[in-house]
């Protein structure tokens, strides 16, 4: 594992006739507007990200996929200034997975990569209670991310912004903004210059609550699942980065005891085995019946707190997995891929050719059972991303 992570990660960087990402920063919040003064928060210079692809444990094809369709354009305008690359480029990436799986980290970890400002966006950034404010709001976001590209707009929580229009929405006006949004994101596609180089990626726990036109917009779409076991003792490992750890320590027993943990979970179980350490360690300085007062009036022991298995063993019993594999949303979430997400490229491709695969009849009950569609399914889908 690489802990200089910083110094493998800021490797990367943007063509020599773009200016740094600071100097992007500091160039642009001289020209900006009354509404993009507002978005002034949102903005996340690269160099101050910590979280670098060699931190998130995800599957080697994920981070493929993301640098094929961030990091190269970032890097490499021109290999994308011609043919259908230039014709059709991909307007919008969704990542989409339960909490804790590292889609906000993948969209930093990208960012960093490319050397592109990230535009941190929330559905209260563009909410405004008075009558056209919205609007504006969502028009300054992809003007200002022009001024600062290359950009990453980074909509994280996506459904509470884009929620489908069956949802019985009642206030109009976030309709309004949802429209203005998309009228912006499809100029921006069509545009030259600078919007060519401004990205959106969008993260969520729940893709099915999605507007059907915002999906159309995200045509890449990556489950960030729970990690396997083989990645747990990754995220362990990591996260114990710098740690005194004891010679007894079994990181692979650990991983093959934490199935459905998510990392932040992982994080979570590392903090709760340090707290356990920490807790021994006071005790062998004021005994088992000892109080703060007592701690104030007497002095460090000293040395190194190491971590072992009883630590872990103690953490166990105090973090539990805040998924399961048999949860009804994560469930509903890998179906979801199966029929929408990349992950859906294969039984695609299994189907076109003609190799064995999940029956047409079979496939057709799941497009019509597949949640947050309703009725008629994934032809009912197709019908309404053309709009």
């Amino acid at each position: 594992m690489d802990e200089d992570v910083g110094d493998a990660d800021s490797a990367a960087k943007t063509p020599a006739s773009v200016p740094s990402a600071k100097r992007r920063i500091q160039q642009a919040k001289k020209q900006l507007n009354e509404y993009e003064q507002r978005l002034v928060g949102s903005i996340v210079d690269p160099q101050s990200i910590p979280t670098g692809f060699s931190q998130v444990c995800v599957q080697p094809e994920t981070v493929t996929t993301l640098q094929e369709i961030i990091t190269l354009p970032m890097l490499r305008p021109e290999y994308f200034s011609q043919g259908v690359l230039k014709r059709h480029g991909v307007s919008g990436i969704l990542l989409f997975g339960p909490p804790g799986t590292g889609k906000t980290m993948l969209a930093k970890a990208v960012a960093k990569e490319s050397g592109s400002v990230v535009l941190n966006i929330r559905a209260s950034d563009v909410y405004d209670k008075y009558v056209g404010e919205g609007e504006k709001l969502a028009e300054a976001v992809f003007t200002l991310a022009r001024k600062l590209a290359p950009c990453v707009v980074f909509i994280d929580e996506v459904d509470a912004l884009f929620s489908a229009r069956s949802s019985g929405e009642p206030n109009k006006f976030r309709r309004d903004v949802m429209n203005q949004i998309m009228a912006e994101w499809d100029g921006m596609n069509t545009s030259r210059g600078n919007a060519s180089r401004v990205m959106v990626m969008a993260a969520t726990n729940r893709p099915f609550d999605l507007d059907d036109a915002i999906l159309r917009r995200l045509p890449r779409r990556i489950l960030v699942d729970l990690p396997g076991e083989k990645e747990r003792a990754q995220i362990l490992e990591i996260h114990l980065a710098g740690e005194a750890v004891e010679e007894g320590i079994d990181l692979a027993a650990i991983s093959g005891r934490t199935q459905g943990f998510s990392g932040s979970d992982l994080k979570n179980l590392c903090v709760a085995a340090a707290l356990a350490a920490l807790r021994e360690r006071v005790r062998q300085e004021v005994g088992d019946n000892g109080s703060m007062d007592k701690l104030r009036a007497t002095r460090a022991v000293g040395g190194t707190i190491s971590l072992g298995m009883r630590h872990f063993e103690q953490a166990l019993k105090k973090v539990a997995a805040s998924s399961s594999d048999q949860m009804e949303s994560l469930m509903e979430l890998r179906k979801w891929d199966k029929i929408y997400g990349d992950g859906a490229q294969e039984r695609k491709r299994t189907h076109t050719i003609g190799f064995a695969g999940q029956p047409a009849e079979e496939e057709s009950k799941a497009s019509r059972d597949s949640p947050g569609l309703g009725e008629g399914g994934a032809a009912k889908a197709d019908e309404d991303t053309k709009k």
